[in-house]
């Protein structure tokens, strides 16, 4: 037996590093920046399209108005795009696009909780 080698070390095979979950399922991080991204890059374009309808045509569209279907397209995007990485297995990257809606809604929450207490009298 050679000096170096220790008797209670575990085995080599034991300490090879492994990933956690299957890398091909995507990840949690990624979910959550592409729900945000999704949203954000959807509302610009939201956005922008609106005000180019409201300026095309005025007497249909207000410019300081969109309609309310207009403004739900970044969430049809978001769903659609959750829903088809669920289909393409991508489940991790799916769940962390539902982690970004959740981390959405708790901050609108906190918001909303925060707005009532300073408008509360007393």
């Amino acid at each position: 037996m050679n000096e170096t080698e220790n008797l209670y070390a575990p085995p080599r095979a034991v300490l090879r590093h492994r990933l956690p979950g299957d890398p091909k399922r995507g990840s949690l991080a990624a979910g959550i920046g592409l729900f945000f991204l999704c949203l954000l890059v959807c509302g610009l374009i939201t956005y922008v399209g609106g005000r180019a309808l409201a300026a095309v045509i005025p007497d249909v569209i207000h410019p300081g108005r969109v309609p309310t279907l207009v403004l739900t397209l970044p969430w049809a995007a978001a769903f659609v795009l959750g829903i088809s990485l669920v289909i393409k297995d991508r489940t991790r990257t799916a769940l962390g696009m539902l982690i970004g809606f959740g981390i959405l809604a708790v901050i609108l929450l906190a918001l909303l909780g925060i707005a009532i207490f300073a408008s509360a009298p007393g």
